[in-house]
């Protein structure tokens, strides 16, 4: 009688190349899907922490408008990231908010700045374009129009925000203008 060697094959523990090949072609496709959100989800982080910052600078400057019993002044910093305002309604790079000691409207060095907001975010902020700064009185009013400043992303994947500013000196947060139509990015 003929014996026939039996040869026992014992699998070897361990991933095929195709195994390999189909997981991490799952894995790529799965963590390309998740990336768009993730942007998404940071652009609006940034601008949700922007209108934060405005809406308490500007409950600050009024604040102090009542506290000190003088004009307070909140204005657009300038490009040049110096201690002065810009002469525009975009407030991108920042703001300032100070003590307007001699009521020229003008920052000079008799006035004390209280704060100075730096933003390095790429987010445009604009107010509008009849209001190039907000000031607000001792009563803490804030005379003038109201004012809309509209947060925007660049590249326009987020919806914008707004926060408006009413003659009374608060502010209030919106996803529209006052008159109820869409907020537009400069």
């Amino acid at each position: 009688m003929l014996f026939k060697n039996k040869v026992n094959k014992v699998r070897q523990p361990g991933f095929s190349l195709i195994e390999l090949l189909v997981t991490m072609s799952i894995i790529t496709t799965t963590a390309s899907m998740s990336v768009s959100p993730l942007n998404h989800l940071y652009q609006q982080s940034k601008i949700d922490t922007a209108v934060d910052s405005f809406s308490h600078s500007l409950q600050l400057a009024r604040s102090e408008a009542i506290k000190n019993r003088q004009k307070i002044i909140m204005c657009p910093l300038s490009k040049s990231f110096g201690n002065s305002c810009a002469n525009n309604s975009i407030w991108n790079h920042g703001w300032l908010i100070y003590i307007d000691s001699n009521s020229n409207k003008k920052l000079d060095d008799k006035d004390i700045i209280l704060k100075r907001v730096h933003l390095s975010a790429n987010i445009n902020i604009t107010s509008s374009a009849s209001r190039k700064r907000v000031i607000y009185r001792s009563i803490g009013m804030s005379p003038g129009s109201n004012t809309t400043v509209t947060f925007c992303d660049p590249q326009a994947n987020i919806s914008p925000s707004a926060v408006i500013l009413s003659n009374t000196g608060r502010p209030r947060f919106s996803k529209t203008k006052p008159s109820g139509s869409d907020l537009i990015c400069l």
